[in-house]
């Protein structure tokens, strides 16, 4: 049950976006605002997983089909608070080996909260969301570590002054870094996008309490982490009064993403929070390996088990236990099972329940095998399992 003297969201954000590094927050049962918070961004990363096209023979294969003003109602989020300025798109290098996917493709998106969830959440919140791999280039197990491209070379970089250099993964600094102009939506990088819109926002917002939120899961959770370190390390985080706007990356499950001197550079940072969420038995979350140079993890770390859980299946298989849905259930069992996080939600996109409620990866035959719809009043997901019977009148 809430503490119904706890201080509200608004009063306590600074702490739930890893002022103090969450000290106390993380312990058994973990703080329920934080918890919270921690499921509803990943909610807004599942969002770019659910609108991702992935139908190959699409026109629109690796994009997303729904506009921005749409994305939140047609995947059933309900109210989000939140309205998307911009669509991110990464770009991928030539390969020979794979011609059917495309070089740039559909990555996040970045939004900001409006006047009634500002005032909830106790500032003005720019997000930015990334989902996880889904094109086959977009990953290599057997990664390079190389310098990460500066924004304005003339201009010292914040974390300038390391003893080693800072290296980071070639494959998500590139998504995160190259453009591919022989594509519609390549003509520029995801982090010049991302920039452009993050200072437009921030000028337009000089006289408010801004936040900044990166998010992201398995791929996603380390664009998501690199991303945050790139606008505290380049400054991009710095209002119009030279005030530096706090920046928290919330990454889940994703692969490692630099060298041991990016991470003591990125834990440096004054205005950088990350906090890493790990379940040990992902073994996306051991890649590319200590043996390539990498480090397991950036800023604070919080583990999440799935162990001795009799309603999972008795081996999930690697891919189920890395799904992000999986994640966000762990964690909300860090407060009280079931509380915060729909059991109906496991299968999702996995086949993860030992007595299936509802079928294995539903949200792929959602349209035809189950109705699923969200409740109004306490934007819950109601489910409806499809009948078509003989019986029926309607169906005879």
């Amino acid at each position: 049950m809430a503490n119904p003297s706890a201080p509200s969201l608004a009063g306590k954000w600074k702490l739930v976006q890893g002022q103090t590094f969450w000290k106390g927050m993380l312990g058994t049962p973990m703080d329920e605002t934080l918890c919270q918070e921690l499921i509803r961004y990943g909610q807004h990363i599942q969002c770019v997983v659910d609108g991702f096209n992935e139908v190959t023979a699409s026109r629109w294969y690796g994009l997303c089909i729904h506009g921005k003003s749409q994305l939140f109602h047609k995947l059933q989020m309900g109210n989000t608070g939140y309205t998307i300025h911009k669509y991110i798109y990464g770009s991928t290098k030539d390969t020979d080996h794979i011609t059917k996917e495309p070089h740039t493709a559909w990555s996040g998106y970045l939004a900001m909260s409006n006047d009634e969830e500002s005032l909830r959440l106790g500032r003005r919140d720019i997000l930015l969301a990334f989902r996880g791999m889904e094109l086959t280039r977009e990953w290599s197990e057997i990664d390079s570590l190389l310098p990460l491209p500066r924004l304005n070379p003339a201009k010292p970089s914040v974390a300038a002054g390391s003893p080693s250099p800072v290296l980071v993964s070639d494959h998500v600094s590139t998504l995160y870094t190259h453009s591919y102009p022989g594509e519609e939506f390549g003509k520029t990088s995801a982090r010049d996008q991302i920039v452009s819109t993050l200072r437009s926002l921030i000028d337009a917002n000089r006289d408010q309490e801004l936040g900044i939120t990166v998010a992201g899961h398995s791929l996603g959770a380390s664009l998501a982490t690199l991303c945050a370190y790139d606008i505290v390390n380049e400054s991009v985080n710095a209002a119009p009064n030279d005030k530096l706007i706090p920046v928290t990356a919330f990454a889940l499950g994703g692969p490692q993403v630099g060298n041991h001197a990016f991470k003591v550079a990125a834990e440096r940072l004054q205005s950088l929070r990350v906090l890493t969420v790990v379940n040990p038995f992902d073994v996306v979350t051991k890649l590319p390996g200590s043996t390539l140079g990498y480090v397991s993890h950036v800023g604070v770390l919080l583990e999440v088990v799935h162990t001795g859980l009799t309603y999972l299946k008795h081996k999930p298989d690697d891919q189920a236990l890395h799904t992000l849905q999986l994640y966000l259930h762990l964690v909300g069992n860090r407060v009280e099972p079931f509380k915060y996080h729909q059991l109906e939600l496991l299968n999702k996109c996995a086949d993860l329940l030992a007595n299936p409620i509802v079928p294995p990866k539903w949200w792929n035959t959602r349209s035809v095998d189950m109705d699923v719809t969200v409740e109004e009043e306490t934007g819950k997901l109601c489910f409806k399992l499809t009948n078509v019977s003989a019986n029926d009148p309607e169906f005879s």
